[in-house]
């Protein structure tokens, strides 16, 4: 795991080690948000514009596709 001290001098010994710890019942569903987003991104995209992207395609022009992300 990597640890940043600056982190842990600004949070407090303390409160940076409690927040190292994951809890036992913990939910990483949050952790699935952007790897959702982006694929619901990508069906909106090609529904748009009629098209089918590889996976590989959006990752190299992503910056070329937000712009259509916002509406």
């Amino acid at each position: 795991m990597r640890q940043n001290p600056w982190i842990a001098t600004e949070m407090g010994e303390g409160y940076y080690a409690k927040a190292l710890k994951t809890p036992s019942g913990a939910d990483f569903s949050v952790s699935k948000v952007i790897s959702r987003f982006i694929e619901q991104a990508r069906i909106h995209y090609e529904e748009q514009q009629n098209i089918t992207f590889t996976r590989a395609a959006i990752a190299q022009n992503l910056d070329r596709i937000t712009e259509y992300l916002i509406e």
